[in-house]
């Protein structure tokens, strides 16, 4: 089992599933993350998205990995993510 520790930033990710449908799709370098967001830097320009109900698929050392967004909602310092 791999886990995933502290922050988000600096990561690509693309939000694979989501209750808000505006999320779908969208891809990017996430650039700041708080207890229930994150902020990923598009093509578009930045987008805010909330955590909550969301699937992303996280690109890290070469490999993707998916994690529930209901699962990174929290202090960010002392989150431990399992995956896999």
């Amino acid at each position: 089992m791999r886990r995933l520790f502290g922050t988000l930033i600096g990561y690509v990710v693309e939000v694979v599933e989501a209750s808000n449908k505006n999320y779908r799709g969208l891809k990017g370098r996430v650039i700041d993350e708080t207890r229930n967001t994150i902020v990923i830097s598009t093509s578009g320009g930045l987008k805010r998205i909330v955590k909550k109900g969301c699937i992303f698929r996280i690109v890290r050392e070469g490999e993707s990995i998916l994690v529930r967004g209901d699962d990174l909602i929290g202090d960010v310092v002392r989150r431990v993510v399992r995956i896999g």
